[in-house]
């Protein structure tokens, strides 16, 4: 029966030791073979020592992923967290005071080496000592659902540095609906003075605010996946389809390098394809809102099609303004953004929009939500 008062994480296994199983397998066979010649009789030979010692690497890899266990547990009663590492079974473990820790934080890394993948890491952060790490989701949604469950085990607020802008939620409010916090803590939000900026339109009916957004248009992100997709087409078909093009001069028979021709040919065509839709996607992008005190919703319109997302105002618990494309290097990927978040969902708000843009209208949609509903 699992105790109210622990909380546990395990890692390793699963995908991770099917990882290491080749390298233990290999490492194993190879450290083998001295002992295979000597049971069949054919004596000693040094040379086999080689082999066998350039297997042990091999072997450790492996049998660290695949029989490499960690866990981390969170025992309030004893007013601990304790971490350990082991083969199968803890060898190592260390504890520290839940005294010393202060609030959940979300951040953002790159983590991979060559191949790298952004990651949102969950840590119990304090005053003093190294974060303790609990996770690292590959988006924030899952992130900031760890970051919740973890504060509300602890009774700790949450501060999130990964969007770009630091916000902090302390313990008591986490599932408070952002209505409910700004009219507890300011009173109904003022509309913005001066009216919205030119290229947004805006009405507002009873206590609805309706807003149309400008088309995306071509962003920094846009034209930098245009301009990479095409070198890696250009690139891949100059290193691929030169070779298969003189094959083709030289043989006799044109059916086999005309298969290896649209074998190759199709896997790029494919990925361009993919990349140009992406790019007509977000260059016809349109977004219209609606913001009132039952919520929000989100109606977006492209080449493609229609969407529309609904976050009524007892879900939803932020909206904050931040960097979208947080994780990616270069100032082109990096634009501002809203941010209107649930436990259910997240919604990015207002791409293409500029800095001051986007504040009037988060603004604007705070002013909607905290009115007084008129039936």
């Amino acid at each position: 029966m699992d105790d109210p008062e622990v909380l546990e994480f395990h890692y390793g296994g699963g995908c991770v030791s099917l990882f290491g199983l080749p390298f233990f397998l290999g490492g194993l066979g190879t450290l083998s073979i001295p002992f295979v010649e000597l049971s069949g009789g054919k004596g000693f030979d040094p040379a086999l020592l080689v082999p066998a010692l350039m297997s042990l690497p091999f072997l450790a890899v492996g049998a660290g992923f695949l029989l490499g266990r960690s866990g981390l547990s969170i025992d309030r009663r004893r007013r601990k967290v304790i971490q350990w590492w082991g083969l199968l079974i803890p060898f190592r473990t260390t504890e520290r005071d839940l005294q010393d820790l202060e609030q959940v934080g979300i951040s953002i890394d790159r983590r991979g080496g060559k191949n790298k993948h952004t990651v949102y890491p969950v840590q119990l952060e304090g005053k003093s000592g190294e974060p303790i790490e609990i996770e690292a989701p590959g988006n924030h949604f899952q992130a900031r659902l760890a970051a919740e469950k973890l504060a509300k085990f602890l009774g700790l607020g949450i501060a999130d540095s990964s969007m770009g802008v630091r916000t902090f939620r302390p313990a008591d409010s986490l599932d408070e609906p952002l209505r409910d916090r700004i009219l507890r803590q300011d009173g109904p939000a003022p509309l913005p003075a001066g009216g919205p900026p030119p290229r947004l339109q805006y009405q507002s009916r009873e206590d609805t605010g309706a807003f149309i957004l400008p088309k995306v248009g071509f962003t920094g992100p846009a034209i930098i996946s245009l301009i990479v997709g095409g070198l890696f087409v250009a690139v891949f078909g100059v290193v691929m389809l030169v070779p298969l093009v003189f094959m083709f001069e030289k043989t006799d028979s044109w059916i086999p390098v005309a298969i290896m021709l649209g074998s190759v040919s199709l896997p790029m065509v494919g990925v361009l394809g993919a990349i140009i839709a992406g790019v007509v996607r977000t260059v016809t992008q349109q977004e219209k809102l609606l913001a009132s005190p039952r919520g929000i919703t989100l109606e977006r319109t492209d080449w493609f099609g229609k969407t529309q997302t609904a976050m009524p105002a007892q879900e939803l618990e932020e909206l904050e303004k931040g960097i979208s494309g947080g994780g990616t290097p270069g100032n082109l990927l990096r634009t501002p953004i809203l941010f209107a978040r649930s436990d259910k969902a997240e919604l990015e708000i207002g791409q293409g929009l500029t800095p001051d843009e986007i504040d009037w209208l988060a603004k604007t949609i705070r002013h909607h939500l905290t009115r007084e509903p008129e039936i």
